[in-house]
């Protein structure tokens, strides 16, 4: 039996349907042994090497906009509405009216903090993730702290108005013998490299990366003061110390690529750089963090000392910079792991209740659904375990678990993944009516209005639309073939000899090949349908309300007016009127189309969104 498609509350075949999609492609992620789990997790890891090789870097000479509480670097992205690169059949592309115009988008990115991020070190007897990617040493907290420097040293080599990085008079003293004094063997190969590791290693702040302001001073995004009870000690096994001006970004990537083949330990060095990442996005609302004290033994020092590899790439860390200082952008690629672009906006609690079914299954083994998250998405799995690192995996499984989202076209289109059904092209279109969706999709491509904001959430609207009913530039193109989003590049707002110049990023030939998930299934995978909760609607509720906030913001035609009256909907467009609901007659004749564009009866222009909002705006502000 067939169902409406355009019916707000969707028939509860639907609903064990997409409960279905969401539990069997997360429980088949979820089925994986301990060793298999491993590899995969560490070949994700090993990614961050290389990964987003389109991602622009960031470049010198940028033209900073100042304010006394922080800087930003902006630059400006272009799109147009192209056709969509997967058809290879030319036939199947035509634009009769000619392909509309798509204004440029202004971005900007905070590149400094107002403080440094407060660091405690905490023992305990074993890490889990050390279990999970390490043999037995702990080495996260040191290499961490490592990684810090060398993105914080490279900050200043870029960054116009940067203060040189220098060490302080902190430093970390071996001649400690405090109960809570953690010993660290460094085998440093130089003096040079043994007094950075005592600025790395320091209480306090054993090295300052920041710049002087009209009103005080501003700190690199990774900037780390160690204040906690328990000590880190290095013991220099070969050179000792000597004083020295502080490394540059290069010379620290030596170092710490020396001590990486020492231990041999890089898995546990790109868990690192992949928390140092998530730092500015974890300590949005709160500077603090903890992480597990090390945990070193000289016995492994002395036995495992693998051939030192070629240090990081430099180009890579501009790359990842600008990566690390997009929060937006960071918190839209870790919570897109949820989004999947088959499932309707009215369908998103029942699919998201499956999703979280199964990983509910495995919440007693944190690690695992780490796994199975970065899995799923593994172009950004490495995130997933920078987020663990820093704790801050569960406030975002909370959000996605109620449907909250971000959406960053940037990150999406600079790491090659989706997380808005407005990425993908333009279906097939069907004589007479145009499904909504594409609707979204061509009002956005052809209207100045539409394009001031993408909708506020990832999930496509439900159903179709007579044409003549649809908005006015998707009338237009409603039997054109291929139209799509396209990204076309992206410029820096950069000065050179004095002058405002742009510094463009090329965009390559394959920069519209998004990662789509794939739904998995095994047959002998039992779905427990008594998780799945027909009363609890509100996420499709606030996507729907969403969607048609957006789509419909000039009012709703006469053959919506279900959709008007629907309780998810009808209160938020006009809550100043109790009787919004009886804005539409029962029937209508209208031929014309700005006669079938009928109106709330308030007539505002934009609808008050009351309590909803305020209660989506307190989620997003909560403990991520």
């Amino acid at each position: 039996m067939e169902h409406d498609e355009n019916a707000v509350t969707p028939h509860a075949d639907s609903c064990r349907s997409v409960f279905e999609l969401g539990f069997r492609t997360w429980a088949n992620l979820s089925q994986r042994g301990s060793g298999e789990a491993k590899r995969e997790i560490l070949e994700i890891l090993r990614s961050i090497e290389d990964s987003f090789p389109d991602h622009p870097a960031l470049p010198r000479g940028l033209n900073l906009t100042k304010s006394p509480g922080c800087w930003q670097a902006t630059g400006v992205s272009f799109w147009d509405a192209g056709w969509d690169s997967a058809s290879s059949d030319s036939a199947s592309i035509s634009c009769g009216p000619g392909p509309p115009a798509i204004a440029p988008q202004e971005h900007s990115f905070v590149i400094t903090k107002s403080r440094p991020t407060r660091l405690t070190l905490q023992k305990c007897t074993e890490s889990d993730l050390n279990s999970f990617i390490g043999d037995g040493d702990d080495h996260i907290s040191i290499l961490f702290l490592a990684w810090a420097y060398v993105l914080s040293a490279r900050w200043t080599e870029v960054i116009p108005g940067a203060n040189d990085i220098q060490y302080t008079e902190n430093s970390a003293e071996s001649s400690r013998k405090e109960s809570s004094a953690v010993d660290v063997p460094i085998m440093a190969t130089s003096r040079e490299a043994a007094r950075w590791w005592k600025a790395v290693l320091a209480p306090g702040q054993g090295w300052l990366a920041n710049a002087d302001t009209d009103g005080g001073i501003l700190y690199s995004p990774w900037s780390i003061r160690l204040s906690s009870s328990t000590v880190l000690t290095p013991i220099f096994l070969d050179n000792s110390p000597a004083p020295s001006d502080a490394a540059d970004s290069a010379a620290a990537l030596q170092y710490l690529s020396e001590y990486v083949a020492v231990y041999g330990v890089a898995e546990q060095s790109w868990a690192a750089l992949a928390a140092v990442l998530c730092l500015p996005f974890a300590t949005r609302w709160s500077s603090n963090i903890a992480l597990p004290a090390p945990s070193i033994s000289q016995r492994r020092l002395l036995s495992q000392q693998d051939k030192p590899s070629a240090p990081f790439s430099l180009g890579q860390v501009d790359k990842l910079m600008v990566l690390s200082c997009n929060t937006q952008g960071i918190e839209a690629l870790l919570l897109s792991t949820f989004f999947d672009p088959a499932v309707p906006c009215n369908l998103v609690s029942p699919f998201l209740q499956g999703v979280f079914a199964a990983l509910d299954s495995i919440s007693q083994a944190p690690l695992q659904v780490i796994h199975a998250l970065s899995r799923h998405s593994p172009k950004v799995g490495f995130l997933w375990v920078g987020a663990w690192i820093l704790g801050k995996h569960t406030s975002l499984l909370d959000h996605a678990r109620h449907g909250f989202s971000e959406i960053d076209l940037l990150s999406a289109v600079w790491t090659g993944t989706t997380q808005i059904f407005m990425q993908l092209p333009v279906s097939t279109p069907s004589p007479g009516h145009i499904r909504r969706e594409d609707e979204c999709r061509l009002a956005y491509l052809t209207s100045k209005k539409y394009q001031r904001n993408l909708p506020f959430c990832p999930w496509k609207p439900f159903g179709s639309v007579p044409v003549k009913d649809a908005e006015l530039g998707a009338q237009i193109h409603a039997g054109c073939r291929g139209h799509r989003l396209r990204y076309k590049g992206w410029a820096w707002d950069c000065w050179d000899n004095g002058r405002p110049v742009n510094v463009t990023h090329d965009v390559p030939a394959s920069n519209n090949s998004y990662e789509l998930s794939k739904s998995l299934h095994r047959a002998s995978i039992e779905v427990p349908y008594d998780k799945l909760d027909m009363e609890d609607d509100s996420a499709s509720c606030t996507a729907t309300l969403n969607a048609f906030m957006w789509l419909r913001r000039g009012g709703f035609a006469a053959s919506e007016r279900h959709i008007r009256r629907h309780e998810w909907i009808c209160e938020a467009f006009d809550d100043e009127d109790d009787n919004s609901c009886e804005s539409l007659p029962e029937e209508e004749d209208v031929s014309d189309v700005d006669a079938a564009r009928k109106r709330p009866k308030s007539a505002i222009s934009r609808p008050k969104l009351g309590g909803w909002l305020a209660s989506t705006q307190a989620r997003r502000g909560d403990s991520v």
